[in-house]
């Protein structure tokens, strides 16, 4: 790694148009599965067919894994127009913002590839599911490995992409690196922040402290335990929450099921899906609230009971808390543009 490339921006690229996230996040995920349908029937490349907010330096590439269905970013993606960016040989890093309500279609990295959230908060979806990220988080992907964002709130990511020589998954520690995880840790959140503050410097020795940094963040990563990390039972849990969060789920029952105390069962769950079974619960029946708005004409009353709400006033509530608008102005949205991707 005995060359170096720096890249800065100007001042203007960072003024991002802003959209309503709450209301983009809800039509991704109902049209995330549709991405691939609406491309193939965009026309010519000049026009990707969708109403995606793009940030500026994402110049996906069409790609083998099906016929307009999912992208994979050009090497050169991370680094052209981005905030800030370094090229040492074979790794490359870079700081990249996103506007609260953009999106990044269906697309993957052909390196493996960390994302170091400094700030904001964004929403995954990949094969496994969906998964939230937010400040301090360090996401993983293997390459290959398809996945689509949504960003909630303004987002600063630092994205580095390991040599290709390294092949992780391949050695000692494919087991950390075979798939793609998501981790919080007082020790990965340090030197995320080393890397952030060593991006800010130009003498000499910052790319080699980058390096030294990177290979380190890698290390730190593989000796995480992760024998424990899922609890085959948990995956039951989420199965049987999918299933039946319009009904009246006792949360005390549920571990009775799975066989775990129902301490334990809350502690791991928030721990593996940052979150609490509550939220979990809470976003299923909003999700399901916002399909009945997209598809239907029922009443509010009736879309409240067959998510699992209480009453319509229960439903008006937590839809416009979650998503920071009506549910009449939600639907006239959708209504409008149905899909985004």
């Amino acid at each position: 790694m005995d060359s170096e490339k720096s890249a800065l921006v100007t001042p203007g690229a960072r003024q991002l148009p802003r959209r309503v996230a709450s209301l983009v996040g809800l039509r991704w995920r109902i049209a995330c599965d549709d991405i691939g349908a609406q491309r193939a029937g965009a026309g010519s490349a000049g026009n990707r067919g969708d109403d995606v907010a793009y940030p500026a330096w994402f110049r996906p590439l069409r790609d083998t894994h099906g016929p307009g269905t999912v992208e994979t970013m050009d090497q050169r993606s991370l680094i052209d127009g981005a905030e800030s960016a370094r090229e040492l040989g074979g790794l490359t890093i870079s700081t990249t913002i996103h506007a609260a309500g953009s999106a990044l279609g269906r697309h993957y990295h052909a390196r493996e590839y960390f994302c170091f959230v400094t700030a904001g908060r964004f929403e995954e979806r990949a094969e496994g599911g969906s998964h939230r990220c937010g400040e301090d988080m360090l996401v993983f992907h293997p390459p290959g490995e398809v996945h689509a964002d949504i960003f909630g709130a303004t987002t600063r990511c630092i994205n580095i992409e390991l040599p290709a020589e390294l092949s992780l998954a391949r050695g000692e520690l494919r087991d950390a690196f075979c798939r793609r995880d998501q981790r919080h840790s007082l020790g990965l959140a340090a030197l995320g922040r080393r890397i952030e503050r060593e991006l800010r410097r130009t003498d000499a020795a910052t790319g080699l402290a980058l390096q030294g940094l990177v290979l380190e963040l890698a290390a730190e990563w593989s000796r995480i335990d992760t024998s424990a990390r899922t609890p085959a039972w948990l995956d039951q849990v989420v199965r049987i929450l999918q299933a039946e969060y319009a009904t009246g789920v006792e949360f005390r029952d549920i571990a009775a099921r799975v066989g775990v105390h129902p301490v334990r069962l809350s502690r791991e769950f928030r721990r593996v899906h940052h979150r609490t079974m509550t939220e979990f619960v809470t976003g299923l029946r909003v999700e399901h609230a916002a399909r009945l708005l997209h598809t239907t004409k029922r009443s509010l009353a009736s879309v409240a009971l067959d998510a699992g709400f209480a009453d319509q006033s229960h439903l008006s509530k937590v839809f416009r808390r979650h998503t920071g608008m009506t549910c009449a102005r939600y639907r006239a949205g959708v209504g409008q543009a149905r899909t985004i991707g």
